[in-house]
This record gives structure tokens, sequence and C-alpha cells, in this order.
């Protein structure tokens, strides 16, 4: 797009009313940025006369940062110049720009009227006013197009020129206006329309009040309406003045507790002695600085809001007492002088952030309740957790205390969910839910009304649910009772808790802090039985935590056994079966696990890992819609069968589902654990000749065993593991996969075995009672990794495990005459004396050649090493030692040789064998 055509030519002001032009520009820049002239003239004035040159003047004005022309400059310059000293007076024109701020020698004249700069600011906000009625008429379809898009694509323009307006003006350049403009395939006639209308005084564009246009509900408005923002509020004249007042401030206080806005701020720079008082022109000031959302004064708001704090100060200026409109704003979140009544209560007004909805009539109230009810049962029935999808559009907050969105995107959120009705349907429930009637949907409140489980509620769910009983239940033998199980399971001291609070320990404390003690221990007790322990354990000063503690100790041991040993001691193992969970009877529930233990053991469905979602810490319970997620996700039942299984395993003890034990009932194999080895057992796994666990029970052949060894010596050796391969060939989890996927495998895995060993792998692992001859590859599996470490350890930790050394790939070829040669036994002496007195390391010198710690090198590295060892050696010699210690491959077993130098070296020889 090119921009030159809507770029108009920056030259100066001319007409009659040209210093007045340039110093009314002048005066607003610097109010606006609050930028002080002294400093820069001061720079070029070192005498401090206030006369400088024109040069100097025209170069201090272009560091202000000031927007001017040339022209603008000169016309500035020869106001102030004096032509007797030939400079210009630049402290006479400090103290014509600085009226904005306060007047000169006020002292002298106290009561001097201080220039108003209303009107000044108040035009480089204004716009142009159409007095045509054609452009009015195409302004209003441009406006109605860009407000349809806004709504669709989700815009908000005041956003999109920010980053222009740092100091949030309401204003950006030309070019800027252009760059910004988020729409597309604009026409050109219309986008100088718009350029034309909101151009202000300066020749800038007052994108606010181009966003405020835009975001009218209606477009037919009077000339005196436009001029307005969108969401300014017009204050009804039928009403009182204090009426009216009371409303503008129940506005602010809703405004300020909803957005958290801090609007004491912007009067201390105007009262730096804290007086509690400014002037009306400096109150009318900060009120207009302070940006609320969707909430702009008008002029009779601000006044009467100004007229009932105005007051008279002792010099007989009228004020402004802003101080008491802070502390009646502020009211919202504190009250007065709390450091003087600390203990005072502060009722926070939260109704003036509540809302309703709107009220229809009765047809359509029933139509609604249809819709409403529909939406219920389609969300209880696919289990739809639907307020995520309504913050996916929510972009403005991201979600975050945010309640409402547009009305297109609440529809495209119900389409998405699934959840279809007509447009007018969908017109209806935009209007039932719009509480702030500013074409916005309160999504938070749709869900209360609609959702089944009340999850998306902003209500805190404690982790630990207690049901009530009446007090006449409770007596105090079962509440010690409660307490002692949770203590005993838990493992947990309670007298370490109670000992924060009595730093003397002499075992009083209040029944605030005992409570406060059990709470710590995650002991939560009901108002009731805590009245039972308080009606107990109380003395004049408060609770004895000493005698409670004594008596729930009990249940581990009992004091001043040293006094009386054969004290009978509570038997622990009959309390915990007391107290053990046993699901309810009913005669419904055995067909129905009948049923759900043949779907669970032909589909191979494992139902532990969709619990322990839910179980982040293994306890082995969960919540009761925990519960019924978890089941409608893998178990075709019904909502009555449901229902049937949440009362059976339901432990009102604890007020949640014992998932376990409904696994356990439905798949015995998924929970059972892992017996004790015995000791032949053990010491069998210790030999490290074969480790697997099928050999415990199964007789295998030599052949079987040794085939199953040269499989684990290759898995430890690549560091191979086998499940996670097998695995992809069960999607089910079945443990079971056909022959051919198993051998491909094993073939996929580089497994060194002949077809032979192959098929004899597969006659080992064949599962009998499979009709297609499938392998059961978690027992080998098991096997397998048994090199690497040993099951069941946490069941059995004292269990002596050895690591597992696996064989050689290439065995070494013992010659058993070598060693008794001539040539072999000189050399062998002629190594062993040079490492005993050269005290040499010969394994640092062959490991060099081994990288990977096969302990094989070549004949020809290992040649190399005894080369740089100089032990002296013949070629003969060499060949001789070669020949002694290589393997079926030709490599040399260097390890061997080292260990044999070693033990020979304890010998110490007797004679050199160089000599003789």
């Amino acid at each position: 797009m090119d921009f030159s055509l809507y770029m108009a030519s920056g030259s100066g002001v001319k007409g009659e009313d040209q210093l007045d032009k340039v110093m009314d520009k002048l005066k607003t820049y610097l109010l606006q940025k609050r930028v002080r002239v002294k400093d820069a003239f001061s720079d070029f004035d070192p005498l401090n006369s206030g006369y400088i040159n024109k040069t100097q003047f025209q170069q201090a004005c272009s560091m202000l940062n000031i927007q001017l022309t040339p022209t603008e400059i000169e016309i500035v310059t020869e106001e102030y110049y004096e032509p007797d000293r030939n400079q210009v007076c630049w402290r006479r024109f400090d103290d014509d720009i600085t009226q904005v701020f306060t007047g000169t020698n006020m002292e002298r004249n106290p009561r001097a009227t201080l220039y108003s700069h209303e009107k000044t600011l108040q035009k480089s906000k204004d716009v142009n006013h159409f007095n045509d009625g054609t452009k009015t008429k195409r302004l209003n379809g441009v406006l109605r197009k860009l407000k349809y898009q806004c709504d669709i694509k989700g815009y908000i323009l005041r956003n999109c020129f920010r980053d222009f307006d740092r100091h949030r003006h309401g204003v950006v350049t030309k070019a800027q206006f252009l760059k910004c403009l988020p729409f597309k395939n604009m026409k050109p006639a219309d986008i100088n329309l718009l350029i034309e209308r909101y151009t202000n005084y300066d020749g800038d564009v007052n994108y606010e009040h181009f966003h405020n246009e835009v975001n009218k509900s209606t477009n037919q408005r009077t000339h005196s309406a436009q001029e307005q923002t969108a969401f300014a509020k017009v204050t009804s004249p039928l009403l009182s003045t204090n009426a009216r007042v009371d409303d503008v401030e129940r506005q602010l206080k809703r405004l300020i507790m909803r957005h958290r806005i801090r609007i004491d701020d912007g009067f201390r720079d105007y009262d730096p002695l804290n007086k509690g008082r400014v002037t009306r022109n400096q109150f009318y000031s900060v009120m207009g600085s302070i940006k609320f959302p969707k909430f702009q004064f008008t002029d009779q708001q601000l006044s009467e809001l100004a007229n009932r704090y105005e007051m008279t100060d002792p010099t007989g200026v009228y004020m402004i007492q802003y101080r008491d409109l802070l502390n009646s704003l502020v009211s919202v979140f504190t009250g007065q002088e709390m450091e003087k009544n600390p203990s005072a209560t502060v009722v926070i007004p939260k109704e003036l952030l509540s809302t309703s909805k709107n009220d229809l009539s009765e047809v359509q109230e029933a139509k609604i309740n249809r819709m409403l009810s529909k939406i219920r049962s389609t969300i209880y029935n696919k289990r739809i957790l639907i307020k995520h999808d309504f913050m996916d559009f929510d972009r403005a907050n991201k979600g975050t205390n945010s309640t409402h969105i547009s009305i297109p995107r609440f529809c495209r959120a119900l389409d998405n969910l699934g959840l279809r009705f007509s447009p007018q349907d969908y017109e209806l429930l935009a209007r039932k839910y719009d509480d702030t009637h500013t074409n916005e949907v309160n999504f938070r409140m749709f869900i209360q009304d609609v959702d089944w489980d009340k999850q998306d509620q902003d209500i805190s769910v404690p982790l630990y649910r207690k049901q009530s009983s009446s007090k006449s239940q409770v007596d105090l033998e079962s509440v010690i009772d409660f307490i002692q199980h949770k203590v005993m399971r838990n493992r947990i001291r309670l007298k370490p808790f109670f000992a924060d609070y009595d730093e003397l320990r002499c075992g009083i404390v209040s029944p605030t802090q005992f409570r406060s003690a059990l709470s710590s221990a995650t002991i939560m007790l009901s108002n009731d039985q805590f009245d039972v322990l308080k009606d107990q354990y109380a003395q004049d000063l408060g609770m004895n935590y000493f005698l409670f503690c004594d008596e729930v100790d009990e249940i581990f041991t009992s004091t001043q056994l040293e006094r009386d040993p054969r004290k009978t001691l509570k038997d622990t193992a009959s309390f915990l079966n007391k107290h053990k969970f046993t699901r309810t009877k009913d005669a419904s529930l055995s067909p129905l696990l009948s049923r759900l233990q043949h779907v669970v053991k032909t589909r191979g469905i494992l139902l532990k890992p969709f619990f322990r979602e839910f179980d982040y810490h293994a306890r082995g319970k969960i919540t009761k819609p925990q519960f019924k997620q978890c089941c409608d996700k893998v178990l075709p039942v019904t909502d009555s069968e449901m229902d049937t299984l949440v009362s059976a395993y339901y432990n009102p003890s604890t007020d949640y589902v014992e998932y376990l034990q409904f696994i356990d009932d439905l798949d015995p194999e998924e929970t059972r654990t892992i017996t004790k080895l015995t000791d032949d057992d053990a010491a069998l796994i210790a030999s490290n000749k074969i480790m697997s666990t099928r050999i415990l029970n199964d007789n295998f052949t030599s052949e079987e065993s040794d085939l199953l060894e040269n499989i684990q010596s290759q898995a430890k050796r690549s560091r191979i593991r086998l499940k996670d391969a097998l695995q992809d060939f069960d999607p089910l989890r079945k443990k079971r996969i056909t022959k051919n996927k198993f051998c491909s495998v094993m073939s996929t895995l580089k497994f060194e075995l002949s077809p032979s060993q192959l098929s004899l792998l597969c006659d080992m692992y064949m599962d009998s009672s499979s009709p297609i001859n499938e392998i059961c590859y978690q027992e080998f599996v098991d096997d397998v990794d048994l090199v690497f470490t040993t099951s069941g350890l946490e069941k059995n930790p004292t269990l002596q495990t050895t690591m597992f050394s696996p064989k050689d790939r290439f065995a070494r070829t013992f010659k058993t005459l070598g060693r008794q040669t001539a040539i072999f036994k000189r050399a062998f002496k002629k190594i062993v004396y040079a490492t005993e007195t050269q005290s040499i390391l010969l394994k640092p010198h062959f490991a060099d050649y081994d990288p990977v710690h096969k302990n094989r090198i070549s004949k020809t590295q290992f040649m190399a090493a005894c080369d740089i060892l100089k032990l002296h050696l013949t070629e003969r010699e060499l060949n001789h030692i070669c020949d002694e210690y290589d393997d079926e491959r030709g490599d040399i077993d260097y390890l061997s040789f080292v260990r044999d130098v070693e033990k020979a070296c304890k010998e110490r020889p007797s004679a050199n064998p160089f000599v003789g």
C-alpha cells in the first residue's frame, strides 16, 4: 500500500494567529510530557543573564524534542528577540511557557488567576466533524463494516495503536495510524475518510476516538453523542445531585475493586506537602488522566464530584479535599485508621461485582430452560469439561480472572462442543447471559448453570471431606480409635506437633493450638469430634496434650513399662484387621464383576495405569468422580452399574473409593506381589552361571541353558532392552505375540542366533494354551533382564545380588603344549623379570588399544605394546606368546596374559634370564 497517498505535506503554520498556535502547541506538549525548558536554555547561559543568541535559542528548542518546523521556530525566535542586545531573552520565553504549570511571582500575588489549559488540551483531542450528510452516511457505513470485523476476529483497536503511544495520549501520527490498521483490503477512499474524520488540531490522528466510535452499540447517534466516549455514562437529569454523585462513586468503587486501580499517585504529584487538597484544575487533570476501563467522566459528573469535596483553605482559596474522596473509594479494600483499631472488621462490598442474568418473557424463559436441560444432558453423558473451550476464546486476559467473551465466540465455542442450535437460539442465550449489556456473554455464569459436576465454579474444594455426624453419635472411644488408626497407618508421632506451641514443655496448650497441631499432623476432625476431645482433656489453662498423646501412642507402646514389664500391649494386627476395608455385598455385584472380569481378560486391559493418573501418591484410593471417570474410559458400564460399583468400593471412613481392591477383584494377576526367594534359589542365582526365573521351576536342558546364557551375554554387552521392541507388536498388551513377530524382533535387535537356536528359543517360551502357538515374551524378557537387576528387591531388600559377567564372544584356544616349550618359558621369564625389576604396569599399555573394554586386542597391537614396554623379545618369542593367548578369531586375550605375569611376579625369579 502506498502510504504517500494519505500523507499531507509538512508545511508550517500560517495565518494571523501564527504565534498563538505555535505557543499553544508548545504548551500542550510540555504539559503532557511534564517538560521543564529552563534546563535546556541554562546550558547555553553560564552567567545566568537570561539571554542567548539566536543559534543557541534554536538549538535549545530542538533539544526539547518538539516537532516544530523551521518556520515555527523562526516565529518564536523573532518574538523574543531584542535588537538592542542582539540576543534572545529565553527567560521571558520560559515564564510564558511555564504558565501551564504555575504562575510567576505567586508569592507577591497569591490570588492571581492561573492559566487554564483545558481548552489547550481539548484542541489536541478534538476531531473534525462532517457537516455534509453524505460524508456522515459514508462514515457510518464504514464504521459498521469495521465493527463487524472486530466482532468476528476479536480486534481491540485501542491495543493495535498503543505500541506507538507509550504515554497513552490517544493520538498517533498519520503514518503510524496507517501502519497499525489491522483491516485488510480497505478502499483508499475509506482510509482517506477515516483520516479526515479523526485528524486533530496538531495533524495527528486520534485513535482513541476512532476506537470508541467503532465500538458503539448503535450507529444512529446525534452530533453531541458522537463527541462523547462510547462508554461514557450519561447521568439522568431526573435524579438529584447527591444521587448522581453517589452513582458515580459507586461506579468508581466497582472499577477500582475489579481492576485494582491506584488513583492516589496522581494527586501526590500536585501535593508535595501532603496537605490532602489540590486545586480544581489539578483535580480535573488527575481524574482525566486515569484510564478507567469502559468508563469516562462527563463534564457534569466531574464538576458535581468536585463540588462535593470542595472546601476553602486558610488563605481563602477554593480547593478540592481529595483525601476524603480517596478514603471513600479505598474503603472497598480496608477501613480507615486500622492502626488504631487493628481488630476492627472490614466488610468488603462484594455486591459491587455481583451481576445477575437478564429477565426475559415467560415464553423465552421456558425455551431457555429446555435448551439448558438439553445442554446439561449432553455434557453429563459425554463427560465434557466445557470451561477450557470457552477459555480458548478468551484472548483478552488469557483466561485469567476473566468472565466475558464476545457473542460470536460464545456461539463458536458451543458449536465446537457439538451443541448446535439455530441463530435465534444463540441470540436468546446471549441475551440471557449478557449481564453487563456490552454485547458480551458471561460464560462463567453459563457454566455454573449447565455443568453437571460443578467443578468449574470458583470455589475451594477441601482435600479431605469428613462426613458430618450428629454429636450424639460421637463418643470419645470412636474418636481415639479413628486417630489411632490414622497415626498407625501413617506412622505419625503427635507430641512434636504440640511441642511447637509449648515452649516451656508444661504440657498445656490452648484449644486453638491443640486443633492446629492436629491439622499439621493431617488429622482432620469435625467440630463435634473436637468438642468431645475438648471436654475430655480440658484444664484450667487449656488442654493437656500429654495425656492425649500417651493414650494415642498406646497403639505403638505403653508408658512406664519398666515398672510393669508384664503389661499386655495392644494387638496391632487385630486393630488393623478391624479397620481393614471390606466391600459391601450386593446381589447384582457378583454378575457385574464376572462380566467385567471377562472383558478385562479378553481385551487384555491394564486397569492400574488409568487409576494411577489420579493417584499421584500411590495411596490406593481416589474420589468418586475420579473413579467414575476412569471406569467410563475403559469399562462398558451403565449409570446404574456405575453406582453399584461406587457403593461397593466406597470407604466412608476416608470418603474415598478403594480402587486397588476393585482391580484385585477383576484381575488378581495385576496386583499380585512377588514371592520371596528361598535360600536355595538365591544361591543358584548367586552362582551366576545362568540367571533365570524359569530355571527355578522348569528343568531346562543344558543346550537350552547355554542358549539362554548366550542371549543374556549378548544383551549385557550391547545393553539391549527387549521389552520396548516386543511391545510394539503387542498393542493390547496381552504379553503374547506370534512366532513370526518374535523372530522378526530378534533379527532386528541383531542377536547372533542360528535358525536352529531361534527355533529352540521359540519352543522354550511357547504358550501351550494359545490356539495359534503364540510366544509368551514377558517370561523371556524377565529372564533376560535379570542380567541388569533382580526384580522384587523392594519386597526383599536384604537379598544379596551379584553382577552378571557375560561370557566372551570368542572363546580362548588353550594350547596345553605351548607352555612346555623352551622358547615360551624363556620369553615368559624375560617378561616377568622386566616387569619385576622395572615396576612396569602392563594393563594400561594394552588397554589403550581396547577403548570398549572387550579384553581383546589384535596381534599387531599386542606386539606394538610389547615393543613400547621394551621387553627385548625376539619375533619368534612374541609369536609363541601370541599363540598361547589367542582366541578363536585370532585376537589376543591380554587380560589373561597380564594376570599370569602378575601371578608369576609374586614368586620373584632367582636369576637373570638374560645370563647363560
